[in-house]
């Protein structure tokens, strides 16, 4: 499910009035067809809704939790075993989940819109592997047919094809300034400008459809911006990592995905070697904090409950006032012998 976008229309509406006598009339005005801030099923949500029913139609029978409510009481009555109870829905419903697997049926949406006007193939509204999608063409050997994600908003049951065939007006590459290309486009994750090799966000309150060139290379200086204030480091040798503040603290980020960091580790301190052992999840690299040249055998690293001090193969817990860091060599010593 998701949240109603759709506004709805107005409409007037004849209002009669019975006080026992006589009738009186008035018109009022109100919206209609709104589901704004309402739960609606997403087209997804009506192919799952329709599967269940199809396959299940027992479970989902609005008499089934009444009747198991009732089957509890008697349960509890000590008129039913619960075992035979379980035995009596299990066996059953087992076998049509095995029957549901093997079925080389599945529900399946394909809805004919019409024909593109320029290229006199075929448009179907159809639901994809990963979502609701507009089809362009047939699945044919030599040609296959392009595709469009649905806008937010639209539904496979409603779409037009006039609303379809403005979708296939992306992706769209406009011109910067300088005049570099920038690409936008429709993702899994929202609309999106794709520049240089990079990503940069399109806010949901824009549509991608009638931005233009001047909007786009905003937003992608903007991110920019954005991005180089937010770094504290960077790696000549890898280009795809970067340590950055963010709004929970600084972090890595490395091929789109984030990797968090210890609030005892210094980050502009990390190394490339170091980072990579963070991405790989290699603790024993970014646990040693401190260590001491006067005795080797004392180290201050950094555990899953907080900063400890390793010494002899045994942990003594640091004080939770005490910053581990500024701690000596002798500080550390003192700890060990009162712990002991």
């Amino acid at each position: 499910v998701e949240k109603g976008i759709t506004e709805g229309e107005e409409r007037e509406t004849l209002i009669l009035l019975f006080n026992g006598k006589t009738i009186k009339k008035s018109t009022k005005k109100e919206k209609s067809g709104s589901d704004k801030g309402k739960l609606v099923p997403t087209s997804m949500g009506t192919i799952v809704s329709d599967f269940l029913v199809r396959d299940f139609e027992a479970i989902m029978d609005y008499n089934f939790t009444a009747n198991v409510e009732k089957e509890f009481d008697e349960i509890a009555q000590g008129e039913k075993q619960w075992q035979d109870v379980l035995k009596d829905f299990y066996k059953p419903f087992h076998e049509k989940i095995i029957e549901s697997t093997e079925s080389k049926e599945r529900v399946k949406y394909l809805r004919e819109l019409g024909i593109d006007p320029k290229s006199q193939k075929n448009i179907y509204a159809r639901m994809s592997r990963y979502g609701a999608v507009v089809q362009l063409g047939e699945n044919e050997e030599d040609e296959k047919p392009q595709y469009a994600n649905l806008a937010k908003g639209m539904q496979l049951e409603t779409i037009t094809l006039e609303e379809a065939l403005g979708l296939f007006k992306l992706p769209k590459t406009l011109l910067n300034s300088k005049e570099e290309e920038m690409v936008v486009n429709i993702g899994r994750f929202g609309p999106y400008i794709k520049y240089q090799s990079a990503f940069y966000k399109i806010p949901k309150t824009e549509d991608p459809y009638a931005i233009s060139r001047e909007r786009c290379e905003e937003l992608v200086n903007e991110q920019i911006i954005e991005k180089k204030n937010k770094e504290i480091k960077t790696f000549v040798e890898q280009p795809e990592l970067f340590i950055l503040d963010g709004r929970f603290g600084p972090y890595i980020s490395f091929q789109k995905k984030n990797y968090k960091l210890p609030k005892t580790i210094i980050p502009k301190d990390l190394t490339l070697e170091e980072c990579m052992a963070i991405i790989n999840g290699d603790t024993s690299k970014k646990k040693a904090l401190k260590s001491f040249d006067g005795n080797k055998d004392v180290e201050i690293l950094d555990g899953k409950y907080g900063p400890y001090i390793a010494y002899k193969k045994k942990n003594y817990k640091i004080p939770k006032e005490t910053n581990a860091l500024e701690l000596t060599l002798e500080e550390c010593l003192k700890i060990i012998k009162t712990k002991k």
